[in-house]
C-alpha cells in the first residue's frame, strides 16, 4: 500500500522509480494506491500522480487498486498488516479480503 500527504509530483515520481529501479515493485503480488492528500499535480510533468504510479507499475501482472480509502483523509480505512490479504480488483471495483 502506498499513500502520501503533502508531496511534491516530482518526489513521488523519485519514490516510485527508486522502488522499481530496486526491484520491490516486482516482487509485489498486488498493490493498493491509496489517497494523496494534498499532493497536486504538477503540468510540468505531463501526467497526474496517478499516472506516474500506473507507468511504474504497468509492466507486472498482479492488481492494482486505485483512490482507496486509506490514508490521511476522513474516511480511512484500516489496513491489517502482517497476514494474508487476498485483493481482486475488476472494471466494477475492488475487494480486499483476509
Amino acid at each position: 500500500m502506498i499513500e502520501d500527504i503533502c508531496e511534491r509530483h516530482y518526489h513521488i515520481d523519485r519514490m516510485i522509480r527508486n522502488l522499481r529501479m530496486s526491484g520491490v515493485l516486482e516482487n509485489l503480488s498486488g498493490l493498493i494506491v491509496g489517497q494523496f492528500t494534498d499532493c497536486e499535480d504538477d503540468e510540468l510533468m505531463n501526467q497526474s500522480v496517478s499516472e506516474t504510479i500506473r507507468e511504474a507499475v504497468e509492466d507486472y501482472d498482479y492488481p492494482v487498486v486505485f483512490n482507496a480509502p486509506v490514508g490521511h483523509v476522513e474516511k480511512n480505512m484500516p489496513l491489517w498488516l502482517g497476514t494474508t490479504a487476498y485483493l481482486s480488483v475488476t472494471p466494477e471495483g475492488a475487494l480486499l479480503h483476509y
